[in-house]
């Protein structure tokens, strides 16, 4: 699994730990509550659509999203998203 520049940006900003590595990270999505499949969907015009799993870790309290077709872990998102959204 690759951690994208985005993923490690946003865990050092409201995780704060030590960035995991992509095998403590493919760990942590085998303990997780899965809470969105993630796909790809093709419109009738050609258009390109992709959904990345969601994947819930209540022991350390944050989200993963995750592009299961490329191997990546986009984001994650925490409560100190929400209290970011509130500053918009």
């Amino acid at each position: 699994m690759k951690l994208t520049k985005h993923f490690k940006e946003r865990w050092a900003e409201r995780v704060g730990t030590p960035l995991p590595t992509a095998a403590e990270i493919e760990n942590m999505i085998s303990q997780a509550v899965w809470l969105q499949k993630g796909n790809v969907y093709y419109s009738a015009r050609g258009w390109i659509r992709k959904v990345p799993a969601l994947y819930w870790l209540p022991e350390h309290d944050f989200v993963l999203k995750i592009d299961k077709k490329e191997s990546r872990a986009i984001t994650v998102i925490t409560s100190k998203t929400r209290k970011e959204q509130k500053r918009c």
